[in-house]
């Protein structure tokens, strides 16, 4: 829940802050560490030359079991800077990237609201970190990826060390995961209000649609959103003008991939919804009459392959992208390869029925982030685009408020996700 979600974080920065002064001195000497909490579980990582590593590692963990109690200066200035950084994402994003968040909120089964976790926050009190490294490692389950200058037998070893040192006493019979829900059908309006800094003047408006995570529907998305990207930000930033944060992208998540648009503006919503629309009712009809040029189509999927074919720069990004399928537990570290191999064969009739079949018939969300204010220029863009314009589609159902963000959790199908563990 969203209490213990904000202690475990709370805890974490406190042991790294009692940590400090070592930390300095190991990161002078090459090596880092960072150690971070979420609805899920804890995430430790060390990094830096192999031959001390180990021993950084040694003293994060022996930290880790022994931080019973947290001393009062230091409660103070975790929580001190973390209300301050909660305040500031709360109600001092910009509205996109809150439009984003609040997808993610409302989708996700375990992302809490930055409002709910400042609000747990600031009633923290030092008893309620005391023992938490107790209730952390009484229960719990660890996954472990090792890479670099390091045998097999080394790595096992450094991890049997670890689990010797935390003294976990039992796992879990299942893991705890964070799922996404599945959006009713149709259009879903979700109206965010009264979170965006008193002094924020522009609107935001974003758009997914949700996909079924399969192989092929990533990789139709992957080629089918490379199509669009140019084209959108042509057409409702350049031509249009409507802001200067324009852009269409894809999201991909574990049960789920996600379609997105987002226009950041001063511009009216629902005009910007309009535009919104018309581009893609347009783009839409282009793709499925062939519109598209076939020398078009094939340097789109060659820029999506030359994208996944890229190497990784340095040990820090490998292990990111093998990390990600050990944190999502799909366990797939040759995706990349499955994908480039699948998007080889992709022609445009593939894609066509891919949009026919799935995009159009899928589950649509629209975030409408709306500004305190009504300035001038709100004033001026009002009447500059008057009422001479198509109304934005008429959302099937709206949403403006927790209760109904939390009905919608209790009522959602969640995705199935690995939360096995094996014997």
């Amino acid at each position: 829940n969203v209490r213990n979600s904000v202690i475990t974080s709370f805890w974490c920065s406190a042991l790294m802050e009692e940590l400090n002064e070592y930390a300095y001195d190991a990161e002078v000497a090459g090596l880092y560490y960072s150690l971070s909490g979420n609805s899920v579980g804890v995430t430790l990582m060390v990094a830096g030359f192999n031959d001390k590593l180990e021993l950084l590692l040694d003293v994060v963990v022996n930290k880790m079991r022994s931080l019973n109690e947290i001393k009062e200066v230091t409660f103070d200035l975790i929580k001190d800077k973390l209300v301050r950084s909660y305040r500031n994402a709360a109600f001092k994003q910009k509205p996109y990237v809150l439009a984003s968040h609040q997808t993610w909120e409302l989708i996700h089964q375990k992302n809490f609201p930055m409002v709910e976790q400042l609000e747990e926050l600031e009633k923290m009190v030092p008893s309620d970190v005391a023992g938490v490294n107790e209730l952390l490692l009484s229960n719990c389950f660890l996954e472990a990826l090792y890479e670099g200058n390091v045998t097999k037998r080394e790595a096992f070893s450094c991890i049997k060390s670890v689990v010797s040192t935390l003294d976990m006493k039992r796992a879990f019979s299942k893991l705890p995961v964070n799922r996404e829900g599945t959006l009713p059908e149709g259009l879903t309006q979700w109206n965010v209000r009264d979170v965006l800094d008193e002094e924020e003047k522009n609107n935001c408006a974003r758009f997914c649609i949700q996909i079924p995570n399969t192989l092929s529907n990533n990789a139709l998305l992957r080629v089918l959103s490379q199509s669009m990207q140019a084209k959108f930000f042509a057409n409702l930033r350049t031509k249009q003008q409507l802001g200067y944060i324009v852009s269409s992208t894809f999201s991909i998540l574990q049960g789920y991939l996600y379609l997105i648009c987002y226009v950041q503006t001063e511009y009216p919503l629902d005009y910007v919804q309009s535009r919104i629309e018309a581009f893609l009712a347009e783009f839409w009809s282009s793709m499925l009459h062939g519109d598209i040029d076939g020398n078009d189509f094939n340097k789109f999927k060659d820029a999506v392959i030359t994208k996944l074919a890229v190497q990784p720069k340095s040990y820090t990004e490998e292990f990111g992208r093998h990390w990600s399928c050990i944190f999502d537990r799909s366990y797939d570290f040759y995706k990349r390869q499955h994908l480039i191999e699948y998007i080889s064969g992709i022609d445009m009739k593939l894609l066509q029925s891919f949009i026919t079949d799935c995009v159009l018939k899928s589950p649509r969300l629209f975030v409408l982030v709306k500004s305190p204010l009504y300035t001038d220029k709100h004033k001026e863009l009002e009447a500059k685009v008057g009422n001479n314009y198509a109304k934005p589609s008429s959302p099937d159902r709206v949403w403006q408020s927790r209760a109904e963000r939390l009905d919608f959790h209790s009522t959602t199908t969640w995705t199935k996700q690995n939360d096995i563990i094996p014997a």
